[in-house]
């Protein structure tokens, strides 16, 4: 008996390319990885975890990440990316007063993590459970440094 729950997804991909199949289950797989991590967080997430949560199989996952640190360091990445942006709004805003430009800067960073809760502890929290992205947290952090110091 073929199973139903993978249904949704399986008619999701009709029509699709192979290389867009691929895209669209890489988005599943870091969407369901990001909301594990940034609900349950590290010690929960496993491969199956994120597999359920995508509702797809194994060999969907290794056609995307070589392993769950793989997993991990590209949905910090998308999560940093994202307060890089607001960052960057920040400084566009085009304020004159230094100050102003600071709380801008802050306000930004805080939206972002009220808006969405996970993505604050997948940015400032888990990093610190794990050695994947605490040390890829390490080599991205100089850039939100510099970002802010050329201002």
């Amino acid at each position: 008996m073929p199973n139903t729950d993978l249904a949704p997804h399986q008619r999701r991909f009709t029509g699709l390319s192979a290389t867009d199949r691929q895209t669209e289950r890489r988005t599943l797989l870091l969407d369901a990885g990001f909301d594990v991590l940034g609900t349950a967080g590290w010690k929960s997430l496993t491969v199956r975890s994120v597999l359920e949560a995508a509702r797809l199989n194994p060999r969907y996952f290794y056609e995307s990440f070589a392993d769950l640190d793989a997993l991990l360091v590209a949905v910090f990445d998308e999560v940093a990316a994202e307060f890089g942006a607001a960052l960057f709004s920040a400084i566009e805003a085009g304020h004159t007063d230094q100050a102003a430009l600071v709380r801008g800067a802050v306000e930004a960073f805080i939206d972002v993590m009220v808006a969405d809760p996970r993505k604050g502890r997948v940015m400032f929290i888990e990093p610190m459970a794990s050695a994947a992205i605490g040390t890829h947290g390490l080599d991205v952090a100089p850039m939100f440094v510099a970002i802010v110091r050329s201002q």
